[in-house]
C-alpha cells in the first residue's frame, strides 16, 4: 500500500514514518515537506493513503486535500493538527478527509485512524471498479440516469471525453497496458463492455495516450494487440468510433491471411503457421475469419486450393500434378476434397470443360 507522509517538521514526518514501519505491513512510504512538493509526488505516482499536516508554508493542507480529492478521489487522506479549532475539523470533513488527528496524539489514536484508513480505501477498491464501470456503460448506452460533470469528478476525478476500445488474447496484456499507460489520469473496465474492454480518459493527454499504446503494441508481439480510439464528449459516439477502429484493423488482418494463402497455397500450411505471419494468434485469427468470412481456416485453405485446381485442370494438367501443385496431401485425398466442394470429380471436371 502506498502511503505519503506530509509535514513542514522533519521530526513529525519521522515519526510518523517510525509509526508506519511498526505496523510491520508493507506499506511504500515518501515523505513531502509542503504541499507543492507533496502534490508533485502525487502526480508521479498517486498514493492509496496520506497524512497531511494543515499548517504548512506555502500552500496548506486544506487546499492540498481539496486538490488530493479533485485529482485522485480514491486516496483516503487523514488531516494531521496541532490547532484543536472546531472550524478546521469541520471544513477537512466537508472535504471528505477520513479523519482529523490532533496532535499531539497517542499511538492508538494513530493505529485506529490507519485501520479506518485502510478499511476504506479496501471497500473502495473493491466496490469503484463496479461503480466507475457501470458510469461508462451508461454513458455508452445511454441507460438510465447518465452521468453529470460532478459524478465524473467524484468518481474518477476528470470528465472523460476519450474511449480506447481494446481486444487482446495476450495473457499478460492488462499488467503491460498498465506499465506504459498506468501514469497517466485514466481508468480500464475490468470486464469487457459489449466484446471489448474501454479505457476512457480526457484528450489532453492524447498525446501521451497514443505514445502509450504505440509502447504496449510494440512490446505485445505474439499476439497483435489491437485498439481503437474515439474522441467526443458524447461517450456513445466515442465508443462507436474506436469500435470501429477495431474492426478495420481486424479487415486488415482478414485481408493480409487471405493475400497469403493465395500466394502460399501450394504449402503445407497450418493455422500456427499463417497466423505468425499475419502476426495474431491462432485462436484469434480462427476467430476473426469466422466473424469476417464466416468459415473456418480450414475450409478457406480448402476453397483457395479448389480454385486454383480449377484453373489447372482447365489448362489439362494431370490429376496427380494438380494434386501436388495445390497443397494436397495425395491425389485421393484431392480428389474426395475436390468432389465434394463442386460436386463432381477433377476427371469429369475436365472431361466436360473438353
Amino acid at each position: 500500500m502506498r502511503v505519503l507522509l506530509v509535514d513542514d517538521e522533519p521530526l513529525e514526518l519521522l515519526n510518523l514514518r517510525e509509526l508506519l514501519m511498526n505496523d510491520h505491513q508493507p506499506y511504500s512510504i515518501r515523505m513531502a515537506e509542503n504541499g507543492m512538493d507533496a502534490l508533485q509526488q502525487l502526480e508521479q505516482e498517486p498514493a492509496d493513503l496520506v497524512f497531511l499536516d494543515i499548517h504548512m508554508p506555502g500552500m496548506d493542507g486544506l487546499t492540498v486535500l481539496k486538490e488530493i480529492k479533485q485529482t485522485w478521489p480514491d486516496t483516503e487522506v487523514a488531516m494531521v493538527s496541532a490547532y484543536d479549532t472546531f472550524a478546521y475539523a469541520k471544513e477537512a470533513l466537508e472535504c471528505e478527509a477520513t479523519s482529523y488527528l490532533l496532535k499531539p496524539f497517542s499511538t492508538t489514536e494513530f493505529y485506529s485512524t490507519l485501520t479506518r484508513m485502510k478499511e476504506r480505501w479496501t471497500t473502495r477498491m473493491k466496490l469503484n471498479p463496479v461503480v466507475k464501470q457501470t458510469l461508462i456503460e451508461k454513458s455508452i448506452f445511454k441507460t438510465g440516469n447518465l452521468p453529470d460533470a460532478d459524478s465524473w469528478r467524484s468518481e474518477f476525478g476528470f470528465i472523460p471525453d476519450v474511449i480506447v476500445a481494446v481486444q487482446c488474447t495476450h495473457p499478460c496484456w492488462q499488467p503491460i497496458f498498465e506499465k506504459h499507460i498506468g501514469r497517466l489520469k485514466g481508468f480500464l473496465t475490468p470486464e469487457p463492455v459489449g466484446d471489448i474492454h474501454v479505457y476512457v480518459t480526457f484528450s489532453q493527454q492524447l498525446k501521451e495516450l497514443h505514445e502509450g499504446l504505440m509502447r504496449v503494441e510494440s512490446e505485445i508481439k505474439e499476439d497483435r494487440f489491437y485498439y481503437g480510439v474515439g474522441v467526443s464528449a458524447d461517450l456513445s459516439e466515442a465508443y462507436l468510433t474506436a469500435h470501429q477502429h477495431i474492426h478495420e484493423k481486424d479487415r486488415s488482418v482478414v485481408k493480409q491471411c487471405l493475400r497469403f494463402l493465395q500466394e502460399n497455397y501450394a504449402l503445407p500450411l497450418t493455422l500456427t503457421e499463417v497466423a505468425k505471419a499475419v502476426h495474431v494468434s491462432p485462436s484469434h485469427l480462427n476467430r476473426l475469419l469466422k466473424k469476417e468470412v464466416g468459415v473456418t481456416f480450414v475450409d478457406i485453405l480448402t476453397s483457395v486450393r479448389i480454385e486454383k485446381a480449377k484453373e489447372l485442370l482447365r489448362k489439362n494438367y494431370s490429376i496427380e500434378a494438380v494434386s501436388n501443385l495445390t497443397g494436397f496431401n495425395s491425389s485421393n485425398y484431392f480428389a474426395v476434397s475436390f468432389k465434394k466442394a463442386t460436386g463432381v470429380s477433377p476427371r469429369t471436371y475436365r472431361s466436360e470443360l473438353g
